[in-house]
């Protein structure tokens, strides 16, 4: 028996499959945004921050008043004791290099203490954003050439920062009071400065990452720190 399917426009139709769009409804909504993951380095590294807290710590006239009698004792010592007490005297002037002053009661020491304090200031500045600059450098340098570049930053901080305070005094009219008006005492700055960089350079660059545990992590993250 054969079966008879209606023909013409009432004839019923079979239902069609749902598309590829009907079988879901669609979202109105735009998808939430992803905030994007925060560049690696925006905040301090680890050698930036141990410089910021060295000068507080060891520049402010509480502590740097009694380095200062230290020093003195230890440049007194003679025989092996000198031969002892000569890296002492070395790391005491690195630190007495970045001495800062907030109340300066004698005003004929007012423009030393200035051009003290922007001196601080400048190295600071200057070695913070150099060590900055290389931590979120791409790529990221080799373990050699990184330890260089962490020794460099303190030593051109500290070059600058004493040529910026010698200049300065003797725009404050007080270069010929305290000799800055001499060159073997302009010499006698800059050397001071670069010896500051020099030794927290040494111990930023080498002995820092020997204090510290072994990183673990990402090696591109780890490599930033």
């Amino acid at each position: 028996m054969v079966s008879w399917t209606p023909s013409g426009p009432g004839r019923a139709e079979p239902p069609t499959p749902p598309g590829p769009l009907t079988r879901a409804p669609l979202d109105p909504l735009p998808p939430p945004a992803v905030p994007p993951a925060p560049p690696p380095g925006g905040g301090l590294p680890l050698a930036a921050r141990v410089v910021v807290l060295l000068v507080l710590a060891a520049g402010n006239p509480w502590v740097s008043r009694p380095l200062t009698e230290w020093r003195f004792d230890l440049s007194d010592a003679e025989g092996f004791a000198a031969l002892v007490a000569a890296p002492g005297e070395m790391i005491l002037s690195a630190l007495l290099a970045l001495r800062w002053e907030v109340r300066i009661t004698d005003d004929r020491q007012l423009p030393f203490w200035l051009a003290q304090n922007a001196r601080t200031l400048v190295f600071v500045l200057v070695t913070v954003w150099l060590l900055r600059r290389l931590a979120a450098a791409v790529p990221a340098p080799s373990p050699v050439h990184r330890a260089l570049a962490v020794f460099a930053a303190p030593v051109a901080g500290g070059a600058l920062a004493a040529a910026g305070g010698v200049v300065l005094l003797v725009l404050l009219g007080a270069g010929d009071v305290y000799g800055y008006d001499r060159p073997q005492y302009v010499r006698g700055a800059l050397a001071d400065g670069v010896h500051a960089g020099f030794v927290l350079g040494v111990f930023l660059a080498w002995v820092l990452p020997l204090l510290r545990p072994a990183p673990t992590g990402d090696p591109a993250t780890v490599e930033r720190r």
